[in-house]
């Protein structure tokens, strides 16, 4: 079996003490699958215009990374959104929109791609993590207005259920709540990234939707 994670930090295992904890990691040796970890810290589903002082980490957006991508896989998971929400200047957009500049458009856009690289069967969302900070805020760099996290986590959401695309929801977790503090929590190290626990449980959502779709047997 062949599995592909593109995201961000978390996916990259930020947060975890070390590889063999992170979620990915756990994945990779508890399914035995040839795994490809292409998560990048900071990165973001949509694209952006922002100048910032490492431009190469945000040019690389989801939509550019994924054409670059190995054209085969069993399934590949994308994990992201709380980076559009925290790092960008993309606004949530519209459902209709395409260009990569909205989050609903680089949505659309990447669906889109990786539906015709892979089949829409093999593509696989998990929405993004709650974080401790969530409400509505202004961006850093250019004082662009960015709409509640909740607003980026519905949209998607919307989006993949109007695509029939298949997504494992961390963000309406009951077992991942919302972190109530920026220094460690039950699940989360740092308000943001989970801990070796949040990470573990990531790790179980992603083997419980492999054994359900038959790709391993419950216990391997």
């Amino acid at each position: 079996m062949k599995l592909i994670f593109l995201g961000d930090s978390i996916t990259q295992g930020v947060g975890a003490s070390d590889h063999a904890h992170s979620f990915v990691g756990i994945v990779e040796k508890e399914t035995g699958a040839r795994v490809l970890n292409a998560g990048m810290g900071s990165t973001r589903i949509a694209a952006s215009d922002l100048q910032w002082n490492e431009p190469h980490w945000h040019a690389l957006d989801f939509v550019t990374r994924a054409a670059v991508l190995p054209d085969d896989c069993d399934f590949i998971f994308v994990f992201g959104g709380t980076n559009d929400y925290g790092d960008g200047d993309a606004p949530v957009g519209d459902e209709t929109d395409k260009g990569v500049n909205t989050f609903a458009g680089a949505v659309n856009r990447l669906i889109a791609l990786l539906g015709a690289k892979y089949g829409r069967e093999r593509v696989v969302f998990i929405t993004p993590c709650r974080r401790y900070s969530e409400e509505a805020h202004f961006c850093r760099v250019n004082g662009a207005y960015v709409a509640p996290f909740p607003e980026y986590a519905g949209m998607l959401k919307s989006l993949l259920e109007k695509h029939g695309i298949r997504y494992i929801d961390l963000y309406s977790d009951p077992e991942m709540p919302k972190p109530e503090s920026t220094s460690e929590t039950a699940c989360f190290r740092d308000g943001l990234h989970p801990n070796d626990r949040g990470h573990r449980h990531i790790a179980d959502r992603v083997i419980y939707f492999l054994e359900a779709n038959g790709n391993i047997r419950a216990g391997e």
